[in-house]
């Protein structure tokens, strides 16, 4: 296979970006990794990418050296590499780009005594029809939050309380996360709250005493502030002229009897 394949697929990369709804932003961040692993092929002289490749390229983009392509990553940056990665080697093993799935296998940091009724919240979120990423997505929040119940000394579900959400919240506020993962964490938090309290596993509906997010505004500016207009200038209309006074003219007259 030639590297001119390689630009083919990841055309179609790009085509099934675009038919699964993905903004253009996203689009064109693939469509750049892409380029840029086709030309990194062409300087190794390479026709045909193997995993070894991949991972190369992941490090020569981000810094970090990956065990493997589908290995979990903590770097932001190998991940946004990796990802258009992994969907190229799918299109090109034949088969169609699974968009929307995790590119990793999730590690399962549920307590043990919780993962039943974790368990049963994804495949209601399955049965719902939810996304796989999406479903990915809650189960790091679920983990996260029964995590903390067991480190609270929880024995069961039903022993949840407010101030056990509260603590959840104050350790999430203080390792200073963005406002835009905290968000994606209330999203989905609030979805399983609301689904323990509707199964009857919590007594209270804890997804109404979650904070609600505030997201800074972007591009707004703050007014220029300068010198106090005129009442004149505000209202658009020329200012009053008024004569000089008598002694000022008789002064310019030369007249020293009028001054």
């Amino acid at each position: 296979m030639e590297t001119a394949s390689v630009r083919e697929a990841s055309a179609r990369v790009i085509a099934v970006l675009s038919a699964a709804g993905r903004s253009l932003t996203t689009i064109k961040r693939h469509e750049a990794e892409l380029n840029a692993f086709a030309r990194f092929l062409q300087t190794r002289g390479q026709d045909l990418p193997t995993e070894a490749d991949c991972l190369d390229f992941v490090a020569e983009r981000s810094g970090c050296r990956l065990a493997g392509l589908r290995e979990p990553a903590s770097s932001r940056p190998a991940q946004l590499a990796r990802r258009p990665l992994v969907l190229l080697m799918e299109c090109l093993d034949g088969g169609m780009p699974r968009v929307g799935q995790a590119t990793a296998a999730l590690a399962d940091r549920c307590p043990p005594r919780f993962r039943a009724a974790r368990d049963e919240y994804l495949t209601a979120c399955r049965r719902r029809r939810n996304a796989e990423a999406s479903v990915v997505t809650k189960q790091r929040a679920a983990d996260a939050f029964l995590a903390y119940l067991e480190e609270a000394g929880r024995e069961t579900l039903g022993q949840v309380q407010a101030r056990d959400l509260a603590g959840f919240w104050a350790r999430r506020q203080r390792r200073g996360y963005a406002p835009k993962t905290n968000g994606s964490l209330r999203s989905c938090l609030a979805d399983f709250l609301r689904h323990l309290h509707q199964t009857g596993q919590v007594r209270e509906d804890l997804a109404s005493r979650l904070p609600p997010q505030r997201y800074p505004r972007r591009g707004r500016r703050h007014p220029i502030r300068g010198p106090a207009l005129s009442r004149s200038a505000v209202s658009g209309r020329s200012p009053s002229i008024r004569p000089p006074p008598a002694w000022s003219r008789a002064r310019r007259a030369g007249d020293p009897t009028e001054a």
